[in-house]
């Protein structure tokens, strides 16, 4: 047979990958969000003081640290990437269930031990997964699309379910129901190929020093992350926005980064993450920069213009990016220690922002976290020119031409 003629059917089975993944990110992260959303909220609710809400949120992110990297490496090691989403996704189910009746200290302490371990086998391991389900010329551009779907499954979970659901219970109640629906996509993905003895050997080997430098900077960049929503929305409070407004820009960010998603990763297509990584990087410490000169609740939403790079074209670049570093036999580690790095930079992040808000004022405190972010830029130089050489056309899945 023609190889040509297999090529429609090769884009048809592209496609349909996509789509699988596309619907399971709309799911995970739809019905996943209600844990981040509301487990403040809940907590408060059922009595907890500010500390102790602080204290078990503070616990179940520090777990996500410690064992993110665990679940990518055995998803490497052993190619268990859908059973371990199937464990994460049953998991995360049950333990909104226990969410929504937990009433004491106690519960909530099991709820945050039970988020910790969880989360990141199935929000580390599945990009991981749609990585190796796209063709290796797409993988921005797929990334990006299959990503945007997630950003469309956090506004219904956050906007369209308690439209219809009354209480915090109920919507996580459904939330539990929902999200093993998003199995049957998972597992409709190809699962990635067996490993070649060359592969094998390489998995086997070091992870190259340039992946921890750009840890490093993605740590120091994560410090910024606590301000997108949270600092930053209390922050209008204080110049009087009202609520409602508040709800506005903060849905503001959700619309730029559903746009800008795809055309990030397109970008990433034709002319490699470098670009995109230095312009996103630079951008969140603008982000905070700009922030600290507003003064009225009118020009709130400036800030959030930087969300384009600052966070959509982050997030794609640097999924792609270490998928480049790391190799298709280290990809799912590689993503999970992104992920570790993150969580720590948004913990230490959180405490300065508290510490130096109330020390020295919101403005003064989004200088200060604006110019430790900007000094990522030094850390991500170092990567970007010593591994040039090493990286240079070789895609995510060591494929040749691909423009780093």
């Amino acid at each position: 047979m023609n190889p040509e003629q297999s090529l429609p059917a090769a884009q048809q089975n592209s496609e349909r990958m996509l789509w699988y993944a596309r619907m399971a990110c709309f799911l995970q992260i739809g019905c996943g969000a209600q844990l981040s959303v509301y487990e403040a909220v809940h907590m408060v609710e059922k009595g907890l003081s500010g500390t102790e809400t602080g204290i078990l949120i503070a616990i179940g992110n520090a777990l996500v640290i410690f064992v993110s990297p665990f679940w990518g490496r055995l998803a490497d090691r052993y190619g268990v990437y859908r059973r371990l989403i199937a464990f994460g996704t049953f998991g995360i189910s049950g333990t909104l269930i226990w969410f929504s009746f937990a009433n004491s200290l106690g519960d909530f302490l099991i709820y945050s031990i039970l988020r910790g371990i969880l989360l990141t086998s199935v929000m580390g391991v599945m990009p991981a997964l749609a990585l190796a389900n796209l063709p290796p010329g797409n993988q921005g551009k797929g990334y990006g699309t299959y990503r945007s779907f997630g950003s469309i499954g956090f506004m219904a979970g956050t906007l369209v379910l308690p439209a219809f659901l009354p209480t915090v219970q109920s919507i996580t109640i459904v939330a539990a129901i929902l999200l093993p629906i998003s199995l049957i996509f998972v597992f409709g993905l190809q699962r990635p190929s067996v490993r070649t003895q060359a592969e094998e050997a390489s998995f086997k080997g070091k992870l190259p020093v340039q992946l921890y430098w750009f840890l490093a900077a993605n740590f120091l960049v994560s410090l910024t992350e606590p301000a997108i929503n949270g600092f930053y929305n209390s922050f209008g409070r204080s110049l009087g926005a009202t609520l409602p407004w508040i709800g506005v820009i903060s849905g503001f960010t959700g619309f730029i980064a559903f746009i800008s998603l795809p055309l990030m990763g397109r970008w990433v297509d034709l002319r490699g993450p470098k670009i995109i990584l230095l312009l996103g990087f630079a951008s969140q410490g603008l982000r905070l920069l700009t922030a600290s000169f507003i003064a009225s609740p009118e020009w709130l939403w400036v800030p959030h213009l930087f969300h384009c790079f600052g966070w959509a074209g982050r997030e794609v670049a640097t999924i792609v990016f270490v998928s480049i570093l790391a190799g298709s036999t280290k990809r799912a580690t590689a993503i999970s220690l992104t992920v570790s790095t993150k969580m720590a930079g948004m913990m230490v992040g959180s405490y300065l922002m508290g510490y130096l808000s109330d020390l020295y004022g919101y403005p003064t405190m989004f200088r200060i976290i604006a110019s430790l972010a900007l000094c990522s830029l030094v850390f991500l130089a170092v990567v970007l020119r010593s591994g040039q050489e090493t990286l240079r056309g070789m895609g995510p899945s060591g494929t040749k031409n691909h423009k780093y």
